[in-house]
């Protein structure tokens, strides 16, 4: 498998916030996928309440998050947060305070939302 990390480069503004906002309803799936798995939810069970819960998201992507999903909670063995530890640990610290703290989130959140994955096959050639 390859992975590639890349940094998008937009338009216009209007194509950034649906990318963005695309990208934030699959880190949200894919988190809503791995609590189900931590409930016990059977693999199709857990997909199928994840389409309805997230109507908007294509089936493969649904899979997708699925997927992550089942790694995560296969390599870690305690809580698991998403978005980083040391980072939220960080924040949950009262100390810090105004443009260190705003800094701290927001790199947060990036790594907490900021993630898409996309899977493709050699029959589709590629993605």
């Amino acid at each position: 498998m390859l992975t590639l990390s890349c940094l998008l480069e937009f338009e216009s503004k209007e194509d950034k916030e649906k990318v963005l906002a695309l990208m934030r309803r699959f880190s949200s799936c894919v988190r809503f996928c791995y609590n189900r798995l931590l409930e016990n939810h059977m693999e199709r069970s857990a997909y199928h309440i994840a389409k309805e819960t997230f109507p908007d998201l294509p089936s493969a992507w649904i899979n997708m998050a699925l997927q992550r999903a089942r790694e995560i909670k296969s390599t870690k063995k305690g809580k698991v947060v998403f978005g980083g530890r040391k980072l939220f640990e960080k924040l949950k610290k009262r100390h810090i305070t105004g443009k260190k703290r705003e800094e701290i989130k927001k790199e947060w959140r990036e790594r907490r939302q900021g993630r898409l994955y996309s899977i493709g096959s050699k029959a589709d050639k590629g993605n």
